[in-house]
């Protein structure tokens, strides 16, 4: 039987950018900090500021061991859909370090 390991989730506001064409992407990484430094399950949500309609996701999101030994989490935020270029902010939520 698997054992169970309650994780505790935190989360903050973590950055905006834009503007974003319909159909590009703009990438993301932190390297340091509470979401940049270990292995953890992530949840994001991404929303536009309202001026002009848009669908954002996130998509690609990994993290890495660093060929100098540190850790590193990359992320794309994609526009998918709007009619002109939109501006973008978004949250992130984290649980505790993984060990996987």
């Amino acid at each position: 039987m698997a054992q169970v390991v309650p994780l505790n989730w935190r989360g903050s506001f973590v950055s905006w950018g834009g503007p974003l064409a319909s159909g590009d992407t703009h990438s993301w990484w932190a390297a340091g900090g509470e979401w940049g430094q270990f292995n953890r399950f992530y949840l994001f949500s991404v929303f536009g500021d309202g001026s002009v309609p848009a669908t954002f996701g996130v998509r690609n999101i990994r993290h890495r061991r660093t060929a100098g030994g540190g850790d590193e989490t990359n992320f794309e935020i994609h526009n998918y859909g709007s009619d002109a270029p939109a501006y973008y902010y978004f949250y992130m939520a984290w649980t505790d370090p993984i060990n996987v």
